[in-house]
């Protein structure tokens, strides 16, 4: 069980020993669970909104991320293929200057 839970569990325990064992009439005790039912719904509500702001933060942080590598991934593409064509016409270069000393050396 997590750490919180535990507590919770611990909490309510406590509270529904101290219900059965107080000395109140059936009115202030209904009154005591009704207040008591309430504290946890706001808390509950807080704990919800709470998970919602960081989920949502995780998810912005995510999408964020996940644009900044795809970003860098078509500069590395956009590199790669300028390297590419460099390549190719110095390879077409060099051939083009064998083809001709070949030529040459014929004559």
């Amino acid at each position: 069980m997590s750490k919180g839970l535990n507590v919770v569990v611990a909490a309510l325990g406590g509270f529904v020993a101290g219900i059965l064992l107080a000395p109140k009439s059936g009115k202030e005790t209904r009154q005591d669970i009704a207040n008591k039912a309430r504290e946890a719904q706001e808390v509950a509500a807080e704990k919800a909104e709470h998970v919602k702001t960081a989920a949502r933060d995780g998810y912005e942080s995510f999408r964020s991320g996940a644009h900044t590598v795809s970003e860098e991934v078509k500069g590395m593409g956009r590199s790669a293929k300028r390297s590419a064509d460099n390549l190719t016409a110095e390879a077409k270069a060099r051939g083009r200057r064998v083809s001709q000393a070949a030529k040459s050396d014929e004559e």
